[in-house]
């Protein structure tokens, strides 16, 4: 594909954060996000996003604790990958002056930067994980998630697409799933 051409497809930052802000309302009234209160005990909480590395990965501040974590069932662009900056930018509009909570698994394990695959949800209890993927700017990633939301994001996911929304709007249709790369 040719500069002009990859230039002509990109969504544009403004574009793209306002497409951010009037989704994720959307997004966070769906009971689908909602995280089963099965693990109440795994919980913690309340927390702020302190730091936003990715559109997968994010620091939070829950009391004096820093949380690390990456958003499990998620996979958004990589780095040198399209649509990399704009899904950092949507995960930290989704977070911004919102209390958030996070599940961690009793049974994971911290990646090789330390971080934990975690669910986050905010004080309604909508998962956020289940959000990037509704709102276009992940994909869902079943390897990375125990099953329990895996109807959710496949909702999510094919809502998304099928909407064109955020990056499936510039995806091609064969795109591959991010989990894949």
């Amino acid at each position: 594909m040719t500069t002009a051409k990859r230039a002509a497809t990109r969504l544009p930052s403004l574009a793209a954060v306002a497409l951010v802000a009037a989704l994720a309302a959307l997004a966070c009234g769906r009971s689908s996000g909602a995280i089963p209160a099965e693990h109440p005990a795994a919980a913690r909480g309340p927390c702020s996003a302190e730091r936003v590395l990715s559109g997968e990965r994010v620091d939070l501040r829950c009391g004096q604790e820093l949380v690390r974590v990456r958003l499990s069932g998620v996979a958004a662009p990589r780095a040198g990958h399209e649509g990399y900056t704009e899904a950092g930018r949507a995960l930290r509009e989704l977070l911004r002056e919102r209390t958030v909570f996070v599940e961690i698994s009793a049974s994971a394990a911290g990646d090789r930067d330390g971080r934990m695959s975690a669910y986050v949800r905010d004080g309604a209890g909508q998962n956020l994980n289940v959000a990037m993927v509704l709102l276009g700017w992940a994909t869902y990633a079943p390897a990375d998630d125990p099953g329990r939301l895996a109807r959710n994001f496949e909702l999510a996911e094919s809502e998304a697409r099928r909407e064109q929304r955020a990056m499936w709007s510039v995806w091609p249709v064969t795109a591959e799933r991010a989990d894949a790369r």
